[in-house]
């Protein structure tokens, strides 16, 4: 509880305060801070909560900076810790602090310096504040820069926090530090959600593109149906060249979707480049063998509480305001099974995606 009440006056106080620093002939006033070790603050160190800590009194990490590990699964592209400040209508990101190459495998180690006056801003209590989100994207150009053509491969959401001037005592106990600190923010409710090691701070490949999707499920099969995967764009009247499938139904059924899907099956909106596409049973009533316009319309793939199912690709983000979206929220790059209902929708999994239904507790169109 502590711990998000901190979280909250940390990020009301980040999001309120103007730059103080940065301005020309302005003098910061803030300190220099020494170097936390990679374990964060413990209650059993000595550290008396009721006095507050200052920047000083960290141990120090070398001039080089202070060291911390970013934990990948894969790499061989391009690392950025990007300036993230709270803004009116949410978070908006700015400057690279450090940009790297991330190995190809294993672990990526730095030596953070500290940031400089102009990335910081003074909160509600005084503290100098400096807050970095980490990705990872594939840096086509070779420039070092994240931008246009170039997707993110990574949006960590464990976010690097550096702290300076003398720290309440609250923020100790909770078990921040001067110096640099590895945060969880909770994105939904606010607040702080976990504390990480900054030697153990998780940056997995969330926008790894799953160029796969397989959905399967039951069906009750009439005479002369069939199955098909149409674009929802095509249902709204939008010519498209192809379709993924259309093949007889039978029960059980398989839906094995590769690649990203044709240019004219994509869609965009606020940034998300996408593609939605309807798993419908139709009646033949032609009998030609697959589906034309005089064929009726069935019902809808849904999972087993009626929710409707779409094969859904996303593109992986280029910006870092999606990024941060889609990775809270659990949209993939690639392939997804998406459930929609009146309540919003929601990722199935790899086994939710193969337990469907095509029959008339379905939605229709």
């Amino acid at each position: 509880m502590k711990a998000r009440m901190l979280g909250m006056l940390l990020l009301a106080g980040c999001g309120a305060a103007d730059p103080k620093v940065g301005e020309e002939g302005a003098d910061s006033g803030r300190p220099d801070s020494g170097q936390p070790d990679s374990g964060g603050a413990d209650a059993s160190d000595g550290t008396d909560a009721s006095d507050g800590a200052d920047a000083s009194d960290g141990a120090d990490g070398g001039s080089g900076g202070t060291p911390v590990i970013f934990e990948i699964d894969g790499g061989d592209d391009a690392f950025a810790l990007l300036q993230a400040t709270a803004g009116s209508t949410g978070w908006e990101f700015g400057a690279a602090l450090v940009q790297a190459e991330a190995p190809a495998s294993g672990n990526l180690a730095l030596d953070l310096p500290d940031p400089p006056d102009s990335l910081l801003q003074e909160d509600d209590n005084g503290v100098w504040v400096g807050i970095f989100a980490p990705i990872r994207f594939d840096d086509s150009d070779g420039d070092g820069d994240q931008g246009r053509g170039e997707p993110l491969s990574a949006f960590g959401l464990s976010w690097m926090v550096w702290l300076g001037g003398t720290l309440p005592g609250e923020y100790t106990a909770a078990g921040l530090r001067p110096g640099w600190n590895a945060l969880a923010f909770d994105f939904i409710d606010g607040g702080i959600d976990r504390i990480d090691r900054i030697d153990a701070v998780p940056l997995p490949s969330n926008f790894a593109v799953r160029g796969d999707l397989d959905l399967g499920g039951t069906a009750t099969v009439i005479e002369d149906a069939g199955l098909l995967v149409i674009p929802q764009l095509a249902l709204e009247g939008a010519p498209v060249s192809s379709l993924l499938l259309d093949q007889p139904l039978d029960s059980p059924w398989t839906v094995a979707l590769r690649g990203r899907p044709p240019a004219d099956h994509m869609d965009s909106d606020g940034g998300v480049s996408f593609a939605l596409e309807v798993v419908l049973a139709y009646a033949d009533l032609d009998r030609s063998g697959s589906a034309t316009e005089g064929d009726a319309a069935l019902y809808t793939a849904c999972s087993p509480s009626g929710e409707t199912v779409y094969a859904a690709w996303f593109d992986a983000p280029e910006q870092a305001q999606l990024a941060l979206y889609m990775a809270v929220t659990g949209y993939p790059a690639g392939w997804a099974a998406l459930a929609a209902s009146s309540t919003g929708n929601r990722v199935l999994s790899t086994t939710e995606a193969q337990d469907l239904r095509l029959d008339s507790s379905c939605p229709g169109l």
